[in-house]
């Protein structure tokens, strides 16, 4: 048995190098690193720590000897309960937001879509069942008002980093931090599969808020976005746009009106304030102009925009549904 305390990382990103890097700083003996990540099969072998296949047989692989603990990190695959009662001390996963009110997956987005107005990091037991163990440690921190899915993950990212060095001295010791008492708190669970009210459609009937929660929940920047992309939608056609903008006003109005079309943008009226929408892109991903957009919308400044039945918007969520299982054989 090592005289260091031990462990295997599996998973990605800068999370698990920059607490890896930690724990190697403190005297921690890293067994093996299990990733596909370049970024992290490069840390590792700077390091001479072995990497391994996540894909593998993980009972075989780690039942070869002793250790006190399995870290995942940004980790998207579910362990079963023969590798997570492998370790001796604790299984323990880093998630990217509080528990258990945002159990699963692409929950930074999920918050932003609900308005919460604070997210928070966390480090908890693993169980078999997902995101259910009890909280170590938890790192809250205010949703800035211009927030995307993109930067509130970075956030919760690098809050996570912070908090792992209260969980470093723990490790050395082969202990853990006092669970939280979560008991009194609500557990929401969302499934990789779920998706946005509406299947992120715009229209007639939703609000500027609304709208502007819903944009920014679904900018993953550059990254492959897996929740779908903002589309505005009239009897006409439908057009993606990935930036919003919200200008309150005094007044309230009954019905949402297209106040102008410029080359970058179309500005609604919408009942509770103004909504600025722009970077607009045709189904076929192609980028289109404010004008190019409102031809395809079918509308026109001073003109009210044009309702969808319900019974459309019914069918477009309807199809989202039954293809929405399959979009990651097309991604791949």
């Amino acid at each position: 048995m090592s005289m260091k305390p031990n462990c295997y990382l599996i998973g990605g990103t800068r999370v698990l190098t920059q607490c890896g890097t930690r724990l190697l700083d403190a005297g921690v003996t890293i067994e093996g690193v299990l990733s596909d990540d370049p970024a992290v099969v490069a840390w590792a072998g700077a390091h001479g720590i072995p990497v391994h296949d996540p894909a593998g047989d993980l009972v075989a692989l780690l039942s070869e000897r002793p250790f006190d603990y399995l870290f995942s990190m940004v980790n998207f695959r579910i362990l079963p309960g023969a590798v997570l009662g492998l370790p001796k001390t604790a299984a323990i996963n880093f998630h990217d937001g509080p528990l258990p009110r945002y159990s699963g997956s692409h929950v930074p987005a999920w918050a932003l879509y609900e308005g919460a107005p604070r997210h928070a990091a966390t480090w908890h037991l693993m169980t078999e069942a997902v995101d259910a163990g009890g909280v170590l440690l938890e790192r809250w921190f205010p949703v800035r008002d211009h927030a995307t899915a993109l930067s509130l993950t970075y956030e919760a990212a690098e809050a996570g980093i912070e908090l792992f060095a209260d969980l470093v001295p723990h490790v050395v010791r082969r202990t853990l931090p006092e669970v939280l008492d979560t008991s009194g708190r609500e557990r929401r669970f969302y499934r990789r599969s779920a998706r946005m009210a509406g299947g992120g459609v715009i229209h007639a009937g939703t609000t500027a808020a609304e709208a502007v929660r819903l944009v920014r929940a679904l900018d993953h920047g550059s990254f492959p976005n897996p929740l779908g992309l903002p589309a505005l939608v009239t009897e006409r056609g439908a057009v993606h746009t990935l930036q919003a903008r919200l200008i309150p006003r005094d007044e309230t109005r009954t019905e949402t009106t297209v106040l102008s079309v410029t080359t970058t943008a179309i500005t609604l009226a919408a009942p509770d304030a103004d909504l600025v929408l722009s970077d607009w892109r045709a189904v076929d991903g192609s980028t289109l102009s404010g004008q190019a957009a409102a031809q395809r919308l079918g509308i026109a400044p001073g003109a009210a925009l044009p309702a969808v039945p319900e019974e459309r918007l019914a069918d477009i969520s309807a199809a989202q549904e039954l293809l929405r299982p399959h979009e990651p054989w097309w991604r791949a």
